[in-house]
């Protein structure tokens, strides 16, 4: 845990550090939505599906903040042995790092936060949401795209893992 925490501040100062004047920078802010598969491998795996909602706020373009919020239900061995639904709900913010001078626009991010699983009992755990994904502009305002997120959620015992594939629909706010 260590070892992440080192890490993503080692990424926060480094961005902070060498971002160029915001003179240069073409602001936008992207707000959207996504329905998306994920799987659990937990024991023998529960799949299930979701929604969610992202924003994020690009002060040049190469890096941007935001943050995700969202829901996914998976069919899960309950206390007494039979599946039942568990609501997973994820909340996390951090870095994106996008290459957006293209129509096409490739992103990776890092994204630490909290997960909170609703079955039997309420368990919250960490999360590190690692995302990468690729938006296309379907014009000045209006993008669509995939994004594939491994999610590395740290509790009490095991360190369970979800891999969530989405596709989602944005809308950019450009500021000049």
């Amino acid at each position: 845990m260590r070892l992440v925490v080192k890490t993503l501040g080692a990424i926060v100062l480094f961005t902070a550090l060498s971002v160029p004047s915001p003179a240069w920078a073409l602001d936008h802010l992207v707000l959207g939505g996504d329905l998306s598969y994920a799987h659990e491998f937990v024991g023998d795996g529960h799949p299930g599906g979701g929604a969610g909602l992202h924003v994020w706020y690009s002060f040049y373009d190469w890096v941007a903040v935001g943050g995700k919020l969202a829901w996914a239900g998976h069919a899960a061995p309950g206390a007494d042995g039979e599946d039942a639904l568990r609501n997973v709900i994820t909340a996390a913010a951090g870095m994106y790092f996008i290459l957006d001078i293209i129509r096409v626009v490739p992103y990776i991010g890092f994204l630490p936060g909290v997960a909170i699983s609703i079955q039997d009992e309420t368990e919250i755990d960490y999360l590190l949401d690692i995302c990468a994904g690729l938006d296309v502009l379907i014009n000045a305002r209006l993008t669509a795209g995939v994004e594939l997120a491994y999610q590395l959620l740290v509790g009490d015992d095991v360190l369970p893992a979800r891999l969530v594939a989405s596709v989602r629909f944005s809308w950019r706010h450009i500021i000049f």
